[in-house]
């Protein structure tokens, strides 16, 4: 994503490899929850609604924080290159 950004190419495959990114990590991260409350006697809704309810939350906070400041996304290529 950040090769094609950075290179002028296509918003459109920059958009469509950022959900694929996005599905991949959260299926990622929901699968891990989902393992990990076979342990669990009790609790395992509470469980992953805690674990991956709340990473899925504060992530998409922070995404939107991110794209809404465009102070950040000015900033992104001198980020890189450091």
């Amino acid at each position: 994503m950040l090769a094609v950004y950075l290179s002028g190419g296509s918003p459109t495959l920059i958009i469509i490899l950022s959900i694929l990114y996005l599905v991949v990590w959260l299926t990622g991260f929901l699968l891990t929850s989902l393992d990990s409350s076979k342990y669990l006697q009790r609790g395992r809704i509470k469980y992953i609604f805690y674990t991956f309810g709340l990473h899925t939350v504060v992530n998409i906070a922070i995404l939107v924080f991110i794209f809404t400041n465009a102070w950040i996304m000015d900033m992104l290529p001198l980020i890189i290159f450091l």
